[in-house]
């Protein structure tokens, strides 16, 4: 496309789709319909994509390699663990999924990282840069972050899937007026070495 990819519709696609956008400052926008893949969409890394959402309803939807230079990242995965690639952004990210949310490489949000899960969040790569975090987990799992943010504000976490709350941060912490940290079980533990 020349600037813009959004959608009417969801999209049902047997082959590997590809999307490229040759304008730069494009978004490709894939989240207002229940896409289903059968193989992992290629998003061309080209410095053009500023804005980055995917809606999958597949319960084998993998993150695809993501561009350099993004603003934001939405990812929306209905019924299936989201495991992140390493990737840094200048704005927001903002993460469902249908079972867990893990990473295999270090994330860098400049902005809120909002993460929703119903299997637990583990993101404790010891290079982590995370601003902003916000997240909600249910049914089972803890939730673990390890972010090396100088300051790093929780904005809200809300942990009713019976599992504990390990919130580390190599600089300072602080959490957000008005915010609220829930949880069921009684293992939080919130640390901050400055």
């Amino acid at each position: 496309a020349g600037s813009h990819i959004t959608q009417n519709g969801a999209l049902s696609v047997v082959g590997t789709p590809t999307f490229t956008v040759s304008t730069i400052n494009s978004d490709i926008l894939l989240s207002t319909a229940a896409n289903n893949f059968i193989t992992t969409p290629i998003i061309t890394n080209n410095s053009n994509v500023r804005d980055f959402s995917l809606r999958h309803i597949s319960s084998t939807a993998a993150v695809p390699s993501l561009p350099t230079g993004l603003r934001n990242l939405t990812l929306i995965f209905n019924n299936a663990a989201i495991t992140l690639p390493a990737f840094t952004i200048i704005g927001n990210a903002t993460l469902f999924s249908g079972g867990a949310i893990s990473q295999s490489g270090a994330v860098a949000v400049s902005g809120i990282l909002s993460a929703t899960s119903v299997g637990g969040i583990n993101l404790t790569n010891n290079l982590n840069t995370i601003n902003s975090f916000n997240s909600n987990n249910s049914v089972s799992g803890a939730i673990q972050l390890v972010s090396t943010s100088s300051p790093l504000t929780i904005t809200g976490i809300n942990q009713s899937g019976g599992g504990g709350i390990s919130i580390t941060n190599t600089g300072t912490l602080s959490v957000a007026n008005g915010a609220s940290i829930n949880a069921i079980s009684s293992n939080t533990v919130i640390t901050a070495t400055d």
